[in-house]
């Protein structure tokens, strides 16, 4: 799972860091990223935030700005 979610890290990383896109086209591709995860991959994806390997995603902002854990189910 550790190469799948720094695919995912580096994929983000390098749509906030373009020049090319306005804030919302950001915020718009990486709906389309985030909209291919599953309910157990956001799930796994949240313990891995709250682990020491997601302070980068918390410190750059990521998780927050474009909302990456919005579709997790209540009770799931």
């Amino acid at each position: 799972m550790s190469v799948y979610f720094r695919n995912m890290y580096n994929a983000i990383k390098l749509i906030d860091g373009s020049d090319a896109l306005n804030s919302q086209e950001k915020k718009d591709y990486i709906k389309i990223l985030r909209a291919q995860l599953s309910n157990a991959e956001l799930y796994v994806l949240f313990f891995n935030l709250m682990s020491r390997f997601g302070k980068k995603w918390i410190e750059n902002g990521y998780v927050e700005r474009y909302q990456l854990l919005q579709n997790i189910p209540n009770k799931y």
